[in-house]
């Protein structure tokens, strides 16, 4: 009997419980149903096929249906369970062809009997049996399933307005934007004016970062000042390209709308005026940008190119001033890039020398060979000179004296006042040899120069002037630039250049030929003055080609004015007629000796680069000792 009431008390606490659940999901009469429905999904019934999904358990087993009405019995109204069984009875007819049992299945169920069923939640008990009797949720684990279908609801709803938002924002937009312009010609014109006159905006940080000689993606990726001056020139080309669409898209607009007359009209005002010289002068600085121009006037390049970016940037500046503001950094960061560029240049001028304006330089020319020595001391840099970096000159007693230009050092040699005359390759250390008898043992480092026009031609006359003496020049040294090639690392060791190029080889001599180095060192060097290498073999190269790793080829494409060949060091080296055949001197070099790895360095006109390139290229398989190419630049 205290057993009966206190069964009897738990259902009646139950049935309070599971009422204020219903109370709670009257709201939505859907709720309910579907709640009840959810809290069996992970129960099994004994009276189900085994392995059955729970679709078809919900259609078959006779238990699931019993506690389903109970449950629907004690949380919802009438009407609910009856929509919710016509639901399940049109699914279970057309998957399973069988019927939901009716509600009056309870009927015969007592009070007392509800009681002794079973409850469980979302863990107890377990759901890895099959249960062979009723069973009914707790009131906490109907009311989580309460809240979860309301949530799914409310997101339902909520994504299909959200998609049907979308559909008529969109239906606006191409509505009022189909009404916009006049015409779909006029409106695709206005599109790519826009477009390119942005894009072609947002490229001047990077037409001006690419150009900078002292350029941060330089130190971030490795790659050479010549690529990035590659990029530079492109990108500055596309530029162009487009602000040349940007304009002539816009003028087309305005003569569209208004003739002539709306032209002269709206050609009177500041943004528009400047914007179109500022097209006409980028497309200026691109044409007196081209290699001939350099090449012939860099001067001239140099000046027109130092303004018209200069006036490019005011007139972008005032163009874009209709926007308040807005594209004003494009004009800032590039100043910003081109006066940081000046401060580290400074900045390498102190630290070659911290009196940089009183770097005496003296420069020599020697006609038969076409070449221009010039001579630099470096005894009070603050750092050592590495093999194949180049350094940029200026002559400060004159008066072009911003002008500057960029070359290899060669080698590295003692000054011929104080003792006797001594050249070597590069130094790795010269540190060592400066010390309380700096005066008297200087180091000085010389840049071998083939006189074209310009800079190098002026500095050709100075030499002349002077001779037989040489002549001396006040010089600022910017520098250095370029990277060290690990040439040390390779078994053999190939150089294919051509004229001045030698400077390359050179400057990597002392450290190849010192410690352990690579086992073959070959030097292809393809000369038009007999001259210019006897000159260099009788002095710079004389200390090297004895040694027996190191072979000279020299390869005369012109007249030979150098006379008999009197020196030891000439006859070292091996002397043939005609152009290289670079893929025969690489397959050559492969076959010597063991499968070593090699390093292919050239340094010469683009024709000489592009073969050795392709020859590489063509033999660097998986079948053939590692090789690899590095390109010196001959000329940018």
């Amino acid at each position: 009997m205290r057993f009966w009431k206190l069964n009897k008390t738990a259902w009646l606490l139950y049935l309070s419980l599971f009422n204020a659940a219903s109370n709670a999901s009257s709201a939505d009469p859907k709720l309910c149903g579907k709640a009840c429905r959810q809290t069996f999904r992970t129960l099994k019934f004994a009276d189900a096929h085994e392995g059955a999904f729970f679709a078809r358990q919900e259609c078959t087993s006779r238990l699931y249906q019993t506690s389903l009405h109970l449950c629907w019995d004690i949380h919802c109204r009438e009407d609910v369970w009856v929509a919710e069984s016509r639901a399940m009875n049109q699914t279970c007819q057309h998957m399973y062809d069988s019927y939901l049992a009716p509600h009056d299945i309870i009927d015969e169920i007592t009070d007392d009997e509800r009681a002794q069923i079973v409850q469980f939640n979302a863990t107890n008990p377990g759901r890895t049996h099959r249960y062979d009797g009723l069973m009914l949720p707790t009131p906490a684990y109907f009311n989580i399933w309460v809240r979860t279908s309301a949530a799914h609801d409310y997101i339902w709803d909520y994504h299909r307005s959200y998609g049907w938002a979308m559909g008529i924002f969109w239906a606006v937009v191409i509505t009022v934007g189909y009404g916009y312009y006049p015409s779909v010609w006029l409106q695709v014109v206005r599109h790519v004016s826009d477009r390119t006159g942005i894009i072609s905006f947002a490229n001047f940080p990077l037409i001006w970062l690419f150009g900078m000689r002292n350029n941060i993606v330089i130190w971030l990726t490795g790659w050479d000042f010549k690529t990035y001056n590659n990029f530079h020139r492109w990108v500055a080309r596309i530029a162009t390209v487009q602000a040349m669409v940007h304009s002539i898209g816009y003028i087309i607009i305005i003569f569209q709308r208004g003739g002539w007359d709306y032209f002269w009209k709206i050609s009177n005002l500041t943004f528009w005026w400047t914007g179109e010289l500022a097209t006409i002068f980028i497309c200026l600085l691109v044409a007196l940008s081209f290699f001939y121009v350099r090449r012939v006037q860099y001067e001239f390049f140099l000046i027109s190119h130092i303004i018209l970016s200069l006036l490019v940037l005011v007139t972008m500046l005032s163009h874009v001033s209709i926007f308040r503001g807005a594209y004003d950094p494009l004009v800032w960061i590039p100043v910003l890039i081109w006066l940081l560029d000046r401060v580290v240049r400074l900045a390498r001028m102190f630290a070659f020398n911290p009196k940089f304006w009183k770097t005496n330089a003296q420069i020599t020319y020697n006609e038969d060979a076409h070449m221009i020595r010039v001579t630099v001391p470096v005894s009070s840099s603050f750092y050592k000179v590495e093999p194949g970096t180049f350094y940029y000159v200026m002559v400060l007693n004159k008066w072009n004296f911003w002008e500057s230009h960029p070359f290899t050092v060669a080698w590295i040699s003692k000054s011929e006042q104080h003792t006797t005359p001594e050249q070597i390759p590069l130094l790795g250390h010269i540190t060592d040899e400066v010390g309380p008898e700096a005066g008297k043992r200087q180091w000085e480092m010389t840049l071998l120069i083939r006189p074209y026009d310009s800079f190098t031609s002026r500095l050709k006359k100075y030499a002349e002037q002077q001779q037989p003496k040489p002549a001396k020049v006040h010089v600022a040294i910017d520098g250095p630039y370029g990277k060290t090639l690990p040439l040390e690392r390779f078994d053999k060791v190939l150089f294919i250049v051509g004229g001045s190029g030698i400077a390359v080889p050179l400057s990597y001599m002392h450290r190849l030929t010192t410690g352990t180095g690579p086992r073959l060192i070959e030097i292809h060097w393809a000369v038009r003055q007999t001259a210019l290498a006897v000159d260099v073999l009788s002095q710079e190269l004389s200390c090297v080609l004895g040694k027996e790793q190191v072979k000279v080829y020299v390869y005369v494409t012109g007249a030979s004015n150098a006379g008999p060949l009197y020196t030891t060091a000439c006859h070292l080296a091996e002397w043939k007629d005609g152009r290289l055949n670079i893929e025969g001197i690489i397959d050559n070099v492969l076959d010597i000796g063991d499968q070593g790895s090699l390093a292919v360095v050239t340094s010469g006109p683009a024709r000489m680069a592009d073969e050795s390139r392709s020859a590489v290229a063509d033999r660097a398989t998986h079948s053939l000792p590692h090789i690899e190419y590095f390109e010196e630049s001959f000329q940018w």
